[in-house]
């Protein structure tokens, strides 16, 4: 049987949040205020990109796997 450590999941997505949120700081500052909106999406990439653009018409989508390899990047997709 398969068992999954939720408290995995809540560290992982509370990892991602910082990183995004500073990743976010320093384009702002690099990109003299641009409005940068840090965002994490779970589920399939390509479905949850199509209709996050589809909802917010954003200028830019930036994506981001820095960091990750191997396993987490066959979990986070």
């Amino acid at each position: 049987a398969l068992v999954i450590d939720r408290r995995f999941d809540e560290e992982t997505r509370a990892a991602l949040g910082r990183y995004l949120d500073e990743t976010a700081r320093r384009l702002r500052s690099e990109w003299d205020g641009a409005d940068v909106q840090p965002v994490l999406l779970e589920g399939g990439a390509a479905a949850m990109l199509v209709r996050y653009a589809r909802r917010t018409c954003p200028a830019l989508i930036v994506l981001t796997t820095h960091g990750h390899g191997g396993l987490s990047r066959l979990w986070l997709g």
